[in-house]
This record gives C-alpha cells, sequence and structure tokens, in this order.
C-alpha cells in the first residue's frame, strides 16, 4: 500500500510541476500581448522552472528517498 502511494505521489508531483510549468509559460504569453513584449513566454518559461523546482523538488526528492528505501 505504501508503495503504491509513494508511487502516485512521485506521478501527481510531475504532474503538478508540468502544469505549473505550462501555466507560467501562458501568463508569460499573455503578459507579452499585453506590453507588447517579444519574450515574454521565454521568461515564464524559465520562471515556471524555477518556480516548480521550488515547490516540487523536495517533494520528487522525497519520493525518491522512500523508493530507495523500501528497495
Amino acid at each position: 500500500m505504501n508503495r503504491a502511494m509513494a508511487e502516485i505521489f512521485g506521478f501527481l508531483n510531475a504532474v503538478v510541476a508540468i502544469v505549473i510549468i505550462a501555466a507560467s509559460i501562458y501568463v508569460g504569453d499573455m503578459t507579452s500581448h499585453l506590453y507588447k513584449l517579444s519574450n515574454g513566454a521565454l521568461v515564464g518559461l524559465v520562471a515556471g522552472v524555477f518556480v516548480a523546482a521550488l515547490l516540487c523538488g523536495p517533494m520528487a526528492l522525497l519520493s525518491e528517498l522512500t523508493r530507495i528505501r523500501k528497495k
């Protein structure tokens, strides 16, 4: 049961990271259209990767440690 929960948690963590990055790209792109900037999506990508690393990185580390400990 715990192993299955750890696997599900790891998968959901990756999905949340992808959603954070995609949302940041979208917001950056919409902001670039609003303020007539040329690289808003790129700024959104960089910001999204940074935020996803801060939020999902520690959770991924805990998930991986749990996976290694169960072996």
